[in-house]
């Protein structure tokens, strides 16, 4: 994996995490 892409996994990661916070209000 190239570090481009660890860093698109991460943000893709990211996001994820906050869409699911604002599930769950």
């Amino acid at each position: 994996m190239t570090e481009a892409q660890g860093v698109l996994i991460n943000t893709a990661k990211m996001f994820q995490n906050e869409g699911e916070k604002e599930e769950r209000r």
